[in-house]
């Protein structure tokens, strides 16, 4: 099944995003998910499959969910941390 085979390397793209994550990569991080995402528009909404097929897709998209979960778990504290900087650039409004 194609859908299939388009999740697996999706998969294969959130294994190295979350390997980019880790390593704090944010670039290239950014960068495969693009990749990612355009990968992933191919895909149809509905996914005609067997129950077998049905069965392997689930697992390969709780698969993509995991890598998911523990990329933001990179993500988010860098994000809060440059909220923070880019708040401390913001001019200040002066109040009479």
């Amino acid at each position: 099944m194609q859908a299939l085979e388009t999740l697996r390397n999706a998969l294969a793209l959130s294994e190295e995003m979350a390997k980019l994550a880790r390593e704090q990569a944010w670039d290239a991080l950014s960068a495969k998910e693009r990749q990612r995402a355009a990968l992933l528009a191919t895909v149809p909404a509905a996914l005609p499959a067997s129950p077998r097929d049905s069965a392997a897709l689930a697992e390969v998209i709780k698969q993509i969910q995991a890598c998911d979960s523990e990329i933001r778990e990179f993500v988010e504290p860098w994000m809060e941390h440059t909220r923070g900087l880019l708040a401390g650039l913001a001019p200040k409004t002066v109040r009479e």
